[in-house]
């Protein structure tokens, strides 16, 4: 459902900023 796709989204859009930031920021 939509609340899952926002968490996937939202997931994968940390995942993206920790890769762009480096490992040592926890979000």
């Amino acid at each position: 459902g939509l609340r899952e796709d926002c968490r996937v989204a939202s997931v994968a859009g940390q995942r993206m900023l920790r890769d762009r930031l480096g490992d040592g920021v926890d979000l």
